[in-house]
């Protein structure tokens, strides 16, 4: 994966670019779309919120409250699974 690219193609700030992502996250860590927005702390399911935050943050410029309303999590919870979902 080249940095600023992911899902088939370069990521800007907008809503489809986050659906990109979403659909790509879940699709490779196999969890449902659904199970994201829950507060459940599956291994799985934690890495996956994480590696998608770190994503959407550093390199699509999604707002940190933005993602915070999309997967029902604070501002502070976004920024922490950020840093922990990153390489």
């Amino acid at each position: 994966m080249t940095i600023g690219y992911w899902a088939g193609g370069p990521v800007g700030n907008t809503d489809d670019d986050l659906e990109k992502l979403l659909t790509k996250v879940t699709e490779s860590f196999q969890v449902d779309r659904i199970a994201l927005t829950q507060p459940d702390r599956y291994r799985n399911l934690a890495r996956a919120r994480a590696v998608l935050c770190h994503l959407a943050m550093r390199y699509s410029g999604v707002k940190g409250t933005e993602l915070a309303k999309h997967l029902s999590m604070t501002q502070a919870g976004v920024s922490v699974a950020a840093d922990r979902g990153a390489p």
